[in-house]
């Protein structure tokens, strides 16, 4: 699948760049344009590091900016849709400045430090997406992309900057001590799309920190870092409380961990939706808490002792549960660290 529309992508990077007009991307057939949003002569923020101390350390860039968004209907994952066209821009020249996926990125901060277009046109799910940021020399353009999958559909977000009079503003590392941050809003001279409604698919309430691709070193530091970290690939249907069988990875790297650490014990928190009342919701989200419990125990040999349980129901939320993405986001189990 990798290759089955790059080469159309190739042969658009390699026009004429310097024009306004929005490059033509060839993302598969199923894609749907939702945004096209024209910003005229304004400052990118390019990230070119993970979220540090809650600001995203970007390279300021003046000239013509465009945002647009897609939804590409199907199956691909995430990674299917990011790879063609991170490959694209290679070969036609761009340098990738920085790449990151989910938790990699820094997280919440990250996610919510960096311009994204509002739902519905972009949804975000937090331990699944795909980042990079890449600029050209030949003709001074500069883009970002993010990719992310959320309920039965893959959202694709491209910001790009083409070249102007005014050279690049700035520039900062990702060890800057006052980097750039992107601003929390922007005014559009022109838009086609749904209008901005706020961010998707989270809430400014929880850092919805996950061990998406992160394995037990990553998860040891999440944890001493933000305390609580969620389970990916710990996924319930609405009401059920039955877990996979089988090896669950995020649950390998758990157990990985609390044997290299066999002082620490960590509390298993349960989540649900809104479907149905508080009380059924927080015995469910007990329930689901106590089957990752067993799991830990019978599938990877861990101790009873060194596992609590608790369920906070839908107390709790990463994002709104108006939605079927929304419900799905908020069914989850968490992990807090509480000793050492």
């Amino acid at each position: 699948m990798k290759h089955l529309f790059a080469p159309a992508f190739l042969a658009m990077f390699f026009g004429a760049a310097a024009a306004a007009a929005p490059l033509e991307m060839a993302l598969p057939p199923a894609a749907e344009l939702l945004r096209e949003q024209d910003r005229g002569l304004a400052t990118l923020h390019l990230p070119v590091g993970p979220a540090k101390a809650d600001l995203v350390p970007t390279r300021a860039v003046e000239g013509h900016i465009w945002r647009r968004s897609w939804r590409v209907t199907g199956a691909q994952t995430t990674l299917e849709v990011f790879a063609p066209l991170r490959d694209a821009l290679q070969a036609a020249g761009f340098h990738v400045e920085y790449s990151c996926a989910a938790q990699a990125c820094g997280g919440f901060a990250f996610r919510f430090g960096i311009d994204t277009i509002p739902a519905p046109d972009m949804r975000v799910r937090i331990s699944d997406f795909q980042f990079l940021s890449a600029s050209r020399d030949a003709d001074g353009m500069a883009l970002s992309l993010l990719v992310s999958r959320s309920g039965g559909a893959v959202y694709v977000q491209v910001i790009e900057r083409h070249s102007a009079q005014a050279p690049a503003l700035s520039a900062t590392d990702a060890q800057a001590a006052d980097p750039d941050t992107v601003p929390a809003s922007a005014q559009a001279p022109t838009d086609t799309g749904s209008a901005d409604t706020g961010p998707a698919d989270a809430t400014s309430g929880t850092a919805a920190n996950s061990t998406a691709d992160t394995g037990a070193d990553g998860l040891r530091q999440m944890l001493l870092t933000y305390g609580h970290v969620v389970l990916t690939e710990v996924e319930f249907q609405s009401g059920s409380a039955v877990l996979t069988s089988g090896k669950i990875q995020s649950l390998q790297d758990l157990a990985t961990l609390l044997r290299a650490e066999p002082d620490w014990k960590v509390l298993i928190v349960g989540h649900t939706d809104t479907v149905g009342s508080l009380d059924a919701n927080t015995a469910l989200s007990r329930r689901r808490a106590a089957a990752v419990r067993q799991h830990l125990q019978e599938v990877e040999g861990m101790r009873g002792d060194r596992l609590q349980v608790a369920g906070a129901g839908f107390m709790a939320p990463l994002t709104q549960n108006a939605t079927p993405e929304g419900r799905e986001e908020n069914r989850r189990v968490e992990v807090v660290l509480i000793a050492p």
